[in-house]
């Protein structure tokens, strides 16, 4: 019982923590936003979201 609760416990952390790590997704507005450009060029797909999101 204590085990299951353990891990439980264990699971639970890591998912909150990856959850909440902060990172936004490539191409969403969060990202266009605080990534510089010349680290946007390295993911075309993304910054031509950005492009495209900023030309609407």
């Amino acid at each position: 019982m204590r085990l299951a609760f353990a891990a439980l416990f264990c699971v639970t952390t890591m998912l909150v923590a990856a959850c909440s790590s902060g990172a936004a997704e490539p191409g969403s507005p969060d990202w266009c936003k605080n990534t510089p450009q010349d680290k946007q060029v390295e993911d075309p797909t993304a910054m031509a979201k950005c492009l495209e999101s900023a030309a609407s």
